[in-house]
């Protein structure tokens, strides 16, 4: 009987902490995040709402969570900081990856990987 050796590589899963979206710019963030979902990417977690004990819950009990924001004001960003979690990284979509959201998820995975 011969050795089957096998190589397992594990990846972690991130927390996408999206924005909830302004009239300004919509819900480009989680759009993005969604997207990043049905990729396999990571698992979104909304802020707002009745989600926002759910998302409070992901960010402070798994790593990495990667910040996701529609706009330079960054309220993803300063509801983490709220929370006390350190992003292991921070992307805010510039003007063209709010209507290019694909783009957006490609620069994101590349980044992020």
């Amino acid at each position: 009987m011969s050795a089957l050796s096998s190589t397992v590589v594990l990846r972690p899963f991130p927390v996408l902490v999206a924005c909830q979206g302004c009239p300004e710019f919509g819900q480009a963030a989680r759009d993005v995040a969604l997207l990043l979902d049905r990729q396999g990417f990571g698992e979104p977690a909304w802020l707002g709402g009745a989600q926002l004990a759910a998302a409070r819950t992901k960010a402070k009990s798994r790593f990495p969570v990667l910040c996701l924001d529609a706009c330079e004001k960054a309220c993803a960003r300063a509801w983490l900081a709220r929370e006390g979690v350190a992003p292991q990284r921070c992307f805010v979509l510039s003007p063209a990856e709010r209507s290019d959201l694909e783009g957006a998820a490609r620069r994101i995975t590349a980044a992020a990987t």
